[in-house]
């Protein structure tokens, strides 16, 4: 997990092994602008920014620099057992949508299924970048649909916050499935029995919750007491529907609800 935690070391690997990959360098020396800057470990999409000029450039240990890819974000989710790897499913991922409080390339949620569908076998890619890497349990694959096709992004060896909408949308109990991995075992690829997603809301002001937002659709529920920072997330809403349409209107309903509670 150590090792491949760090993007600068997969984005080597997936170009040695024939994956289609993002250019990443430790220095911007010898890329075109604008540039991608992100820490070479995180997630979530914290620390991640644009250069458009060399005077907008961060130096500094612990960063990576990248072309800058356009391109629809998505994920797979994967089980795998060292040997083999099942994708589970494709998904739409949200980055920094403004009706979740998120700002730039911050993480805020994902939409199960992935729709539409690209015509390449992301499925498939992601199930060999896996079981290649001989991961074991669940594992998640991030990457970007281009006019060209599927770049991959990251590989994400852990639990994935895609977890609830994956398991409502498919009717799989990640958490089984990757304790039966251990064992050897793997699902076969589910069908997909609705659509679903969950939504991160993010402070747009400081925050002390003194309201009990426990509801059937929430999730990652603070206390009350609790302190969320302008910009921190804290708290989650989930949906499900018959297509992504439906899932989306729900999901700003339900935000909509927990910031008039907080007043």
């Amino acid at each position: 997990m150590r090792r491949i935690s760090d993007k600068l070391w997969q984005a080597r690997w997936l170009e040695r092994n024939g994956f289609p990959f993002i250019r990443t360098e430790a220095s911007a020396e010898g890329l075109d602008f604008p540039v991608m800057i992100k820490p070479r470990r995180g997630a979530g999409g914290v620390g991640c920014r644009v250069a458009r000029t060399r005077s907008e450039l961060d130096w500094g240990e612990g960063l990576i620099y990248q072309e800058v890819v356009a391109g629809r974000p998505a994920s797979v989710s994967v089980i795998s057992d060292g040997k083999e790897a099942r994708a589970l499913a494709a998904n739409e991922q949200l980055i920094g949508e403004s009706w979740t409080g998120a700002a730039g390339f911050r993480y805020c949620g994902n939409i199960t299924p992935l729709e539409p569908h690209p015509e390449s076998d992301i499925a498939g890619m992601a199930e060999g970048i896996v079981s290649r890497l001989g991961l074991v349990g669940s594992n998640g694959v991030d990457l970007l649909i281009t006019e060209e096709g599927a770049v991959v992004v990251e590989v994400n060896c852990r639990f994935q916050a895609s977890l609830d909408s994956v398991q409502c949308a498919t009717g799989v109990n990640l958490f089984q499935a990757h304790l039966n991995s251990f064992r050897g075992v793997l699902p076969e690829r589910p069908a997909i029995i609705c659509s679903a997603g969950r939504a991160i809301l993010y402070a747009s002001r400081p925050l002390k919750i003194k309201e009990r937002l426990l509801f059937p659709w929430t999730a990652d529920v603070p206390r009350p007491g609790s302190r969320a920072e302008r910009g921190d997330p804290f708290i989650s809403v989930l949906a499900r529907g018959s297509n992504r349409e439906e899932v989306v209107s729900r999901l700003r309903e339900r935000g909509d609800l927990v910031r008039k509670a907080l007043h």
